[in-house]
């Protein structure tokens, strides 16, 4: 009884740590977060039509005569997902959140264009005066 009770509580603590992984959501979860709706291709006229949109790119298009995003997913479902301005407006609010948090948590030390020891070493003294370059320091 105790080696299955040590299982069990080995499956529950390896179900918590996978539930808490940092793995973005798809561009398709996120879009029917939002509120968008996946429409399944079923004619070869709807078909033909999707085959001429760019995929994986939110685009703004008449629908009704009301205005509507769309976003032909060929790869995930196969499918097309609509929304409206509002769904459009919280998936653009929750891919910015995203990024935002993303570039929070990367180090500057990963950024290529951060100055290096190696930069912050140079006898600027052997390259004469900086303002003579345009560098006006302090």
């Amino acid at each position: 009884m105790r080696v299955f009770r040590s299982f069990v509580v080995a499956a529950g603590l390896g179900a918590a740590l996978l539930a808490c992984s940092t793995t973005p959501p798809s561009n398709e979860q996120m879009l029917q977060q939002a509120g968008f709706k996946a429409i399944p291709i079923k004619t070869p006229a709807q078909q033909a039509s999707f085959q001429g949109m760019t995929p994986h790119q939110l685009t703004r298009t008449t629908y009704k005569g009301k205005a509507v995003w769309v976003y032909p997913d060929r790869d995930y479902c196969g499918c097309l997902y609509i929304g409206n301005s509002a769904a459009r407006s919280a998936y653009m609010k929750h891919a910015y959140s995203l990024l935002v948090g993303e570039a929070a948590t990367n180090k500057l030390e990963d950024d290529p264009y951060w100055p290096t020891a190696e930069m912050n070493s140079l006898d600027w003294d052997a390259w004469g005066d900086p303002e003579a370059y345009g560098l006006y320091v302090n």
